[in-house]
C-alpha cells in the first residue's frame, strides 16, 4: 500500500494497492532490485479524483502502472 497527505492534512490516505505476487528481486551493483510490482488505484484515491476532477472515471482496482525499487543492500 502506498499512503500520501492529500489536500495538506495531516493524516494519510492509501492512494494505491501494490500487487507483489509477480514481482522480480534481484540484485545489483550494491543495490537490491524489486521490479514488476503493479499498482492500481485504492476506493479512497478514486473517490478523491472523482471528486477533484468532477467526473465519474476512477474507480478501485484501476490500473495505474508498474513500480520499480532500487534500495541500497
Amino acid at each position: 500500500m502506498l499512503t500520501a497527505r492529500v489536500g495538506g492534512r495531516s493524516t494519510r490516505i492509501p492512494l494505491l494497492a501494490l500487487d507483489t505476487s509477480k514481482a522480480k528481486i534481484s540484485s545489483s551493483k550494491g543495490r537490491l532490485v524489486v521490479t514488476g510490482v503493479r499498482a492500481t488505484l485504492t476506493a479512497q484515491a478514486a473517490a478523491a479524483l472523482n471528486t477533484t476532477f468532477h467526473v465519474s472515471l476512477f474507480t478501485k482496482g484501476l490500473p495505474i502502472g508498474t513500480a520499480a525499487v532500487y534500495a541500497r543492500s
